[in-house]
């Protein structure tokens, strides 16, 4: 990662880790806070409990890049997955913003709204079943 890249996500990730469910250790790495004081319903923690579920770290070529331990390991792809995301849906809704502005604020340019997606599945979806596959290479009932 470029130095600029990571210096930013320090940054962001300093200025946030307590509520996100992480602190910071003398040596300066992101770690989950013990098992009595995590915080089960934020986003790291809930996005490590699905990578557990779904042994993403056994598919992993590259396991040892994230970290010396399992733990280390979770952690830190979580938090990559989890600055991914947050990006993706950023210049999604500034990208639903142009739209709506640009065609005089018509209602139906609001694709991220609680209408048109109103949980988790529905973002999941859009991410890798939309976003992620060519339109050719979509499915039918995705089309």
């Amino acid at each position: 990662m470029p130095a600029i890249a990571t210096s930013s996500i320090r940054g962001f990730t300093g200025s946030c880790s307590i509520p996100r469910g992480s602190k910071n250790t003398k040596r300066k790495l992101r770690t989950c806070l013990d098992e009595e004081n995590r915080q089960y319903g934020s986003l790291i923690e809930n996005t490590i409990t699905q990578l557990e579920s779904l042994n993403v770290l056994s598919r992993l070529q590259n396991r040892s890049e994230f970290g010396a331990d399992e733990e280390e390991q979770l952690f830190n792809v979580a938090i990559q997955l989890l600055i991914t995301w947050i990006n993706r849906i950023l210049f999604l809704k500034l990208l639903e913003a142009q739209l709506y502005k640009y065609h005089r604020e018509d209602e139906r340019f609001g694709f991220l709204s609680f209408e048109e997606i109103e949980e988790y599945n529905g973002l999941n979806k859009l991410f890798f079943q939309v976003l992620a596959v060519s339109y050719e290479d979509r499915s039918e009932r995705i089309n």
